[in-house]
């Protein structure tokens, strides 16, 4: 996440909300199903969320692999 904030929950009981920075691996696997909304966090300026999403193709050995959410917060994400 760029700029902004997300709030995230799915099926394996995970949720909560990042964002400045923090970073979320998710493996779909054999089965996830997830969600994201983005909070109104302030009500006298515009919220923006800027954020980007890398979708991967699993190899086909992996595809049914058990789904897992891992997330990475912005002080643990190192900066290049």
């Amino acid at each position: 996440t760029l700029q902004g904030f997300c709030d995230h929950c799915d099926s394996l009981g995970n949720a909560g909300r990042y964002g400045e920075g923090d970073c979320q691996f998710m493996t779909a696997g054999s089965g996830i199903q997830h969600s994201e909304m983005f909070p109104l966090v302030n009500s006298d300026q515009p919220n923006t969320l800027r954020l980007f999403q890398i979708w991967l193709n699993l190899p086909r050995a992996d595809k049914m692999a058990p789904p897992k959410m891992v997330m990475h917060w912005a002080n643990d994400v190192p900066k290049v």
